[in-house]
């Protein structure tokens, strides 16, 4: 069975097999786009056309998660950070292809997330700047370990307002019920579902922050991609990572190139496995993670974790929970 915690030199359809069954927990990674894929014949030209696009979704979406699989954990997820591109103008839709194709093999797409990177490269003047990325998410389980409530932004002081202040949410709620209640009215609000209201009310804790929406914007990696085409920021599996997994889990990337995922990886504390058919990948990949302490990061970037100011009106509040409650 393949050593954790190491990258080794190898494609993965060849290496996916030596890992122990149902023993990853995430698999983070992004496949070559699909125009820097380039497939022969056995003269070696290139193959044109739809026979090249239909050998990049059997090789990099029906081939790896087939390989994956029997690897993954029933509760594990696989990330796959890919954009679409364009030929003669025109959007490729060989993505949106290897997702219905791998839906088809029995995995279910869990989320849809979108990077937000906030520059972009120069395309063509006849098409809108690319400042975006898919993250598609895929699990064996309906339910798989994922826990997007570990990651939480700041609420606006509109919403705080709609929540907490005396003429806020909950009490237009609170009235609203008893209006209702008065005329005989029967809606959503009437006693059947007064119960059911008040624990949806009771149970809001602004204090905690907001949950993030499936748009995710972080940097790109500028400045750091001399010896790598298309690494991605530290922060992106970092987010993954928190997401999908718990300390000691096995996470992996089946096509390392600068180690990037595995990186993040060691330094939350979580075991690892790469690999890569390029050896300059492997051994970059090895570099990085020997100046990596582990366990140095517990959880994704700070910045994310934005406190929420404290409330100011909890009296009004409290008030608007009670009147509520008296119903």
């Amino acid at each position: 069975m393949a050593e954790l915690n190491t990258v080794v030199h190898a494609r993965f359809q060849d290496a996916l097999g030596l890992l122990e069954p149902e023993s990853v927990q995430l698999g983070f990674l992004s496949p070559p786009y699909e125009n820097m894929t380039t497939y022969r014949n056995s003269d070696g030209k290139p193959i044109a056309g739809n026979t090249q696009s239909e050998m990049f979704i059997q090789e990099f979406w029906s081939d790896l998660f087939g390989k994956l699989k029997p690897v993954m954990k029933k509760t594990g997820i696989v990330a796959i950070v890919i954009n679409d591109k364009q030929k003669d103008g025109v959007t490729l839709t060989t993505n949106l292809e290897g997702v219905i194709r791998v839906t088809k093999m029995g995995w279910h797409l869990i989320e849809r997330v979108t990077w937000v990177k906030t520059t972009g490269i120069p395309t063509s003047p006849f098409r809108l700047q690319k400042w975006s990325e898919d993250i598609w998410l895929f699990s064996r389980s309906k339910r798989p370990k994922f826990y997007p409530d570990r990651i939480r932004g700041k609420y606006s002081q509109a919403s705080i307002d709609r929540y907490v202040w005396g003429g806020g949410l909950v009490r237009k709620m609170a009235h609203s019920a008893q209006r209702n209640l008065s005329s005989g009215e029967k809606t959503v609000f009437a006693t059947d579902d007064t119960e059911r209201l008040q624990n949806k009310v009771v149970n809001i804790d602004v204090s905690k922050g907001k949950l993030l929406p499936n748009v995710l914007i972080i940097s790109p990696d500028c400045g750091r991609n001399e010896k790598h085409p298309a690494r991605f920021p530290l922060n992106l599996p970092r987010w993954g990572i928190t997401l999908c997994t718990d300390p000691g889990d096995l996470v992996i990337d089946p096509m390392c190139g600068s180690g990037t995922t595995l990186i993040a990886a060691k330094e939350m504390g979580r075991n690892y496995w790469g690999c890569d058919v390029g050896d300059a990948y492997v051994q970059m990949s090895l570099e990085g993670l020997e100046r990596t302490v582990p366990g140095q990061l517990s959880i994704f970037g700070e910045e994310f974790q934005v406190p929420t100011p404290a409330i100011e009106h909890a009296p009004d509040y409290q008030e608007a929970v009670q009147e509520l409650l008296n119903l």
